[in-house]
């Protein structure tokens, strides 16, 4: 009896420890799972480094050597883009609209200047209002 006894004790020992023994390998596997994320994130961060130095590089390469024609230059291909040509006419010969809708055309989307025109409504008075604010604001003397 004694030594069932015995064997009880070291089984019931085991037994209680079991759930602390769980509960630690849980938080070892997380710590692992945690090292693995630190580890993935950091080669992400190489590799977006080494991609954003590609870029930056081919970005440099391209503005010294361009030409009168803008030109992308990808890893396989190159592209001539054809240069934006407006077209130049009377001012008597277009109605007001007509040049409103192309001097917004006109205009780098984000820019300061395309935001200013495009805070005006489309009309006659509008138009003849955003030319004196542009010549105001961003014009040369």
């Amino acid at each position: 009896m004694e030594s069932d006894k015995k064997a009880r004790t070291v089984e019931r020992r085991a037994f209680t420890k079991l759930p602390d023994r769980v509960t630690e390998l849980k938080k070892e596997q997380r710590d692992v799972i945690d090292i693995q994320a630190n580890i993935l994130e950091i080669e992400v961060q190489n590799v977006l480094k080494v991609v954003d130095a590609s870029v930056h590089d081919d970005l440099n390469d391209g503005a010294n050597s361009m030409h009168s024609s803008r030109s992308i230059q990808g890893s396989r291909q190159k592209f001539k883009l054809p240069e934006i040509e407006l077209k130049k006419s009377d001012d008597d010969e277009l109605a007001s609209e007509d040049k409103f809708q192309y001097l917004i055309q006109a205009t780098v989307e984000g820019s300061r200047v395309h935001d200013y025109v495009n805070s005006f409504p489309l009309s006659v008075i509008s138009y003849k209002k955003v030319i004196e604010g542009l010549k105001n604001r961003f014009g040369r003397e």
